[in-house]
């Protein structure tokens, strides 16, 4: 019997991880932001970089990403563009 728990605990814990990591890092939420910071560092290295999250920021991680003026990205500033761009990169 404790050999079949034990598979269940797993898979009922890694959902409940996984939940929480989603609600976590939903897109232009303050920790999607530093996440997608993580992975696609605007920074010069010193500590001089773009505030995360701001216009400024979002137009360096399309540099960063080659993307852009490129025509099938949404607005900058709308909601939009995060799930593009968690869709697409991260």
């Amino acid at each position: 019997m404790k050999l079949l728990m034990a598979p269940l605990l797993l898979l009922i814990a890694g959902c409940s991880s996984v939940a929480q990591k989603d609600e976590q890092y939903s897109p232009c939420s303050e920790a999607w932001f530093n996440y997608v910071e993580q992975q696609i560092n605007t920074g010069d290295g010193y500590g001089h970089g773009p505030d995360i999250g701001s216009l400024e920021w979002r137009s360096a991680i399309m540099f960063k990403l080659g993307i852009r003026d490129k025509p099938n990205v949404p607005e900058l500033n709308t909601q939009l563009w995060c799930q593009f761009i968690d869709e697409n990169y991260i």
